[in-house]
């Protein structure tokens, strides 16, 4: 692990996990990746008054 990341452990669909793994192999993406910028995104649409 990076130093300064951190771990996260959620909980989601099986068959929506492994299918979405599958597409981040397919398109050389890490999943984990994805996950972050995905939440960076949340936090600056909230800056901008989007969704609460």
């Amino acid at each position: 692990m990076k130093k300064g990341n951190d771990k996260l452990t959620i909980s989601v669909n099986k068959k929506v996990k492994d299918s979405y793994k599958k597409f981040c192999e397919n398109e050389g993406l890490k999943i984990g990746k994805q996950i972050e910028k995905f939440m960076l995104r949340e936090l600056e649409n909230q800056k901008k008054g989007g969704r609460k």
